[in-house]
């Protein structure tokens, strides 16, 4: 028998008195099989990387995890934080790739962290708000955000920490969606697409823009190394998985016509008000990056006066 919550008053949410951090969980805690039936067989519930030689879906999805294990220079004897894992996606190709790694992941759902736990019994599985948790011991070679910084209420002050839990030369990967530009933040972030997805379908979701990220990982001391720009594999992914999902029938997946609304709106904005991205980033160990382009202006401002 499914699990699926009853659409009332055009929320996925509305028998919660507030959005707030249990809707978010609610949405990960739905039924997995209604999720199984149109992700890839990873049920990597965020972009795939299509390009020479990915023939299909899952290939995709695998070209994108591996993408990111590479990014994060990722070894048997690394130390692995997953923040909000999801199905597993990442940890299951980390254990095929590295069995035997040490993985450890934060992540609010129950039902997620089961699904893990039958494939990788080894893993450290910590439940519940990595923003409110404490006694996570570090340090880790490599930390992994697919797809859930957006989910996050105070963005600076969990970089900051991210920054904190980094090995001098580990590496944060992520993955996700932000506005092109701060005035198209402006422009989209209020409208009632944006309210839809981010409020009704995820329970609490806050795409920034590029140029606030940015400025919030300068501030945590992180510089970027690396960046793949994805918005058109992620674009390409959107489609395969509405494909999928209308072939569902509604009277065993309510909540399919909901669905594929929110990803008809993704798959719309996604390259022209919003980008799909892949970072590197790392300890800043010298100067900020604020600082340096402060003194580099400083030094073009001083040559010419001089001329």
């Amino acid at each position: 028998m499914h699990n699926h919550l009853t659409l009332e008053k055009g929320s996925l949410f509305s028998g919660l008195s507030s959005i707030n951090d249990s809707a978010t969980a609610i949405h990960y805690d739905r039924d997995p099989s209604f999720f199984a039936a149109f992700l890839d067989p990873y049920l990597k519930y965020s972009t795939g990387i299509f390009g020479p030689g990915v023939m299909d879906f899952e290939q995709a999805a695998l070209a994108a995890l591996d993408r990111s294990i590479e990014l994060a220079g990722c070894s048997a004897k690394s130390r692995v934080l997953e923040i909000g894992s999801g199905w597993g996606s990442l940890a299951r190709r980390l254990s095929e790739r590295f069995p035997g790694i040490s993985y450890t992941s934060v992540n609010p759902s129950t039902r997620q962290n089961m699904v893990i736990r039958a494939m990788m019994p080894d893993a450290h599985l910590m439940q519940g708000d990595f923003e409110k948790m404490t006694g996570l011991a570090g340090p880790f070679d490599a930390i992994f955000l697919l797809g859930s910084f957006c989910h996050m209420k105070d963005k600076p002050l969990l970089l900051n920490r991210l920054a904190s839990l980094l090995t001098d030369d580990g590496s944060l990967v992520m993955e996700d969606s932000w506005f092109c530009t701060t005035r198209l933040y402006a422009m989209h972030a209020q409208r009632p697409e944006t309210t839809f997805v981010q409020q009704d379908i995820f329970g609490f979701a806050h795409i920034t823009s590029l140029t606030e990220f940015f400025a919030q990982a300068d501030e945590a001391e992180l510089h970027p190394t690396q960046m793949l720009d994805t918005t058109l594999d992620y674009a390409k992914t959107i489609g395969a998985w509405m494909q999928n999902l209308q072939r569902l029938d509604c009277s065993q997946y309510p909540l399919r016509d909901a669905y594929l609304k929110y990803l008809s709106i993704g798959q719309a904005s996604m390259g022209y008000t919003i980008g799909n991205y892949i970072f590197a980033l790392k300890k800043a160990l010298g100067p900020k990056i604020s600082d340096v382009l402060r003194l580099a202006r400083m030094k073009r401002s001083f040559a010419m006066m001089r001329h």
